[in-house]
């Protein structure tokens, strides 16, 4: 449904432990491309090799990783979202959907918590028109007011090393009260790079539901007509 209106939406991994990735300005497309042939579903060839070694250093000690993932969205017009009503508000929306990703423990849009290290004048995206609203910068990760701006949709999720532990801590016996130590199953080091894919999955999802809610969803060549009329009114 988003091809037809040619959005498209990406997810990777960023961080794995301490080890962090190079930001990458390259198109959404260029990125697909060159994760299809990485491992760990990251765009920074020499982190992920540092990625893997700790993956598999934490996996021979019996523990796990956790990491941040971060979810793209391009092509997405302004005017998504709700700034009138709390639960339809765009950034409301994306945030529940990454949060009730399992593992996930926080989620920023944007600049997120990065924006305390500038005044206001430093960080607002200021407004410039070129055959359209355009933004010099984009700092509020393309969602204004509750609303989507016309900007990339940018969004970071942190995710927890999983608790299920071969090197198991210590828990309690429900029935003895007693310590004893928590079972083990079984259990993956890392699920990040699966994270992201889920991610960019669950941002998707959204964007498409609040896409329909604006542009009427019973029939795709009226959704069509209503989104052309839509841009030609506000020139975007």
């Amino acid at each position: 449904l988003l091809q037809e209106f040619k959005i498209d939406c990406l997810g990777y991994v960023i961080q794995i432990g301490k080890i962090k990735a190079k930001e990458n300005s390259a198109s959404l497309k260029q990125k697909r491309e060159f994760l299809e042939n990485s491992f760990l579903n990251c765009l920074d060839i020499k982190a992920e090799e540092l990625m893997k070694k700790e993956i598999i250093k934490a996996g021979k000690n019996g523990n796990t990783l956790g990491g941040i993932l971060k979810v793209e969205a391009e092509g997405v017009p302004p005017g998504l979202g709700s700034y009138a009503q709390a639960d339809r508000k765009l950034n409301v929306r994306l945030a529940k959907a990454l949060m009730s990703i399992p593992s996930v423990k926080g989620v920023e849009i944007g600049e997120g918590f990065n924006l305390t290290n500038f005044t206001g004048s430093e960080i607002q995206d200021e407004i410039y028109w070129k055959n359209g609203y355009k933004r010099k910068t984009n700092y509020a990760g393309g969602i204004e007011g509750g609303i989507s701006n016309g900007e990339k949709i940018l969004l970071q999720a942190v995710m927890k090393p999983i608790p299920t532990l071969k090197s198991s801590l210590n828990s309690i016996n429900i029935i003895t009260k007693e310590k004893t130590p928590a079972p083990y199953l079984r259990s993956d080091v890392c699920v990040l790079p699966s994270g992201s894919v889920i991610a960019e999955s669950m941002l998707a999802l959204e964007i498409a539901c609040a896409f329909c809610e604006k542009f009427y969803a019973d029939h795709l060549n009226d959704m069509r007509s209503n989104y052309q009329n839509y841009l030609k009114r506000i020139k975007f």
